[in-house]
């Protein structure tokens, strides 16, 4: 029998319709997603994660970035931001370099090491296991050597330095 969602988790499994709505408006590429994503430094030829890609504008601007030998992989919990995040991606004609995938449990779809970058913005607040979930970023992208998270409204977020101890999490 599967286990009821922690009521943080189910927030955005079950999203109603006039919430997906304002997630339409609040995820839009923007200048302040712009000063998020710069320091990532994503370019032409990488594999880049977008951790809680919801309705998916975000993995469309990395999809410009990372151009046609590059791919997206776009993750979230949430099977409708994943349907749009897909035909958004189709839309703009990005279906080759962006997989939009359905994540089920902590463990990230890829081999060790498979990824150059993992962006989570707004996301990590979410997870189940904060550790876990750094320690799978850690896996999945070997040599990416900085962390860098945000929380705040999609207009005006903040950045978020990590500990030495944090650090240490993702060099485990």
């Amino acid at each position: 029998m599967a286990r009821e969602p922690p009521l943080f988790l189910k927030h955005w499994i079950d999203i109603d319709p006039e919430r997906l709505a304002r997630y339409e408006t609040m995820y839009q590429w923007s200048a302040a997603a712009e000063a998020f994503y710069a320091p990532a430094e994503i370019r032409a030829g990488q594999v880049v994660v977008d951790f809680g890609c919801g309705p998916g504008y975000t993995a469309i601007e990395i999809a410009r970035r990372v151009g046609a030998t590059g791919h997206v992989h776009a993750l979230d919990i949430n099977a409708e931001f994943i349907k749009r995040a897909q035909a958004r991606a189709e839309a703009a004609g990005f279906a080759d370099r962006i997989t939009a995938q359905l994540l089920t449990d902590e463990r990230l779809p890829f081999l060790a090491a498979a990824v150059d970058c993992i962006t989570a913005r707004n996301t990590i607040i979410y997870v189940r296991d904060p550790v876990s979930t750094f320690k799978e970023f850690r896996r999945s992208a070997e040599s990416c050597t900085e962390l860098r998270a945000a929380r705040g409204s999609p207009t005006s977020p903040f950045e978020y330095r990590p500990s030495p101890i944090q650090r240490g999490v993702c060099s485990a």
